[in-house]
């Protein structure tokens, strides 16, 4: 019997984004439509970070179909402006004192979006900027579509030492 002694082949990572937000777990006593909000708001602020850390991704489907009013030209937007800068994400946003109001076919997450680690990448020499942004106090609104799914709808913030 002949034994191989060339290592197995490694297997290939699967590709997964290299988003590293930071979020607050979700307290015990938090209700079904709770849940459902949190979920709602962390997809999307996981799926635009990704957006914004990877610009070979030019299909925006998957953040357009987590957005609606207002928020659905804005968000695109701001992934738009920071690729025409010639910049990318770099990781680093975290979120504390994360409050969620819902009511029937509406709700508001509002947060403190700590930006003090954020850093941005230059795509054309990959050198990395520290940025020291301040904190926002911020507030997603979410709204529930006849699909059931809850979706961002707005988001407003103000700089908060927070």
């Amino acid at each position: 019997m002949a034994v191989s002694a060339s290592p197995s082949p490694t297997p290939e990572p699967s590709p997964s984004p290299t988003v590293a937000e930071s979020f607050p777990p979700a307290p015990a006593s938090e209700s079904a439509d709770q849940a459902a909000v949190r979920a709602a708001w962390m997809e999307y602020w996981e799926t635009f970070e990704t957006y914004a850390q990877r610009p070979e991704l030019t299909d925006f489907t998957r953040l357009q179909n987590l957005l609606e009013g207002e928020e659905a030209r804005l968000s695109l937007e701001s992934i738009r402006n920071l690729r025409e800068s010639g910049k990318k994400a770099a990781g680093g946003l975290a979120f504390r004192s994360v409050e969620l109001e819902v009511q029937q076919s509406s709700a508001s997450v509002a947060y403190c979006l700590d930006r003090s680690n954020l850093a941005l990448e230059d795509l054309s020499t990959g050198e990395v900027e520290l940025g020291s942004l301040p904190n926002l106090s911020e507030t997603a609104t979410l709204s529930k579509g006849d699909d059931g799914k809850w979706r961002v709808s707005q988001i407003r913030n103000v700089e908060a030492e927070c």
